[in-house]
């Protein structure tokens, strides 16, 4: 079932023709949205991300990007790397702390007049596929990005403050947890603060939830997503550990052999085969 949040989500993607993408910087949304919102999913946004070029693309949203939004209140029109324009609106709570990040597009730029902030360097050849922007759409579309972002900043004012209690949202906001930061250096503190617990109290909540223990479960969704990215990208098994949170390949082929009884490289042979 759609929440509101997810409903005004689809929404706004069926009136305005893109995407929505928004980083739930602290588990807040959890429950609140589709947990596939937290990625990019333009299939041209996707296909780069999951080649050698999407480091870029991570580097830039997750650590160049946030300094950058404390002097942009209103948001901004902006070029990625490889060319894709997307409307770009921090989300902040009534403290002016950062929250989240509302990302809308994507679209092709061609000599509009509007103010753009541009990190093109490389432009991928399926730039052609998409709609070309204007002036008049790139102000709008903004425009109406801002009200979708004072929507969500409504939202997370109208949450409960102290943590979350709920079984069905701590399971929700665990999942946001290790797929949103899979490739951060996350620990059990990270999931006690989000509840509003102690870390005893959370590991033992996170056994009740799931029925293995923390590490445990942080090494699994690592291997998920690590494995789907050996059968769906070309990205090195180097690449791949890295994306993934492992310390270095060594570590990510010793973890994957465990859980598939054969190296990562075998495994991705076995797709080609």
């Amino acid at each position: 079932m759609l929440t509101a949040i997810d409903r005004s989500f689809e929404a706004f993607e069926r009136i305005h023709g893109v995407k929505v993408t928004i980083h739930d910087l602290d588990g807040s949304l959890a429950g609140a949205m589709d947990i596939k919102r937290t990625r990019h999913r333009h299939p041209i946004c996707a296909e780069i991300k999951n080649s050698p070029r999407g480091a870029a693309c991570y580097h830039y949203e997750y650590t160049a990007l946030r300094p950058q939004l404390d002097t942009l209140p209103g948001g901004r029109i902006q070029r990625c790397h490889a060319g894709l324009v997307e409307w770009v609106m921090p989300i902040r709570d009534d403290q002016k702390t950062l929250r989240a990040v509302l990302f809308v597009g994507p679209r092709r730029w061609e000599g509009s007049t509007v103010t753009l902030h541009d990190e093109q360097k490389e432009p991928t050849n399926a730039l052609a596929q998409l709609p070309v922007t204007h002036a008049e759409e790139a102000a709008y579309l903004l425009e109406v990005t801002a009200q979708l972002a004072a929507r969500v900043a409504q939202h997370l004012q109208s949450l409960p403050h102290g943590g979350v209690h709920d079984s069905k949202d701590r399971q929700s906001s665990l999942e946001w947890l290790l797929y949103h930061h899979v490739n951060d250096a996350i620990n059990l503190g990270d999931v006690a603060r989000m509840w509003g617990v102690g870390k005893s109290r959370a590991s033992h909540i996170v056994r009740e939830l799931t029925g293995t223990s923390w590490r445990e479960l942080v090494t699994q969704q690592r291997l998920k997503i690590a494995s789907h990215l050996l059968r769906s990208s070309d990205l090195s098994v180097q690449e791949i550990a890295g994306r993934t949170g492992f310390v270095d390949r060594v570590a990510f082929g010793r973890a994957f052999k465990r859980r598939f009884a054969t190296t990562p490289g075998k495994w991705r042979r076995a797709r080609d085969s």
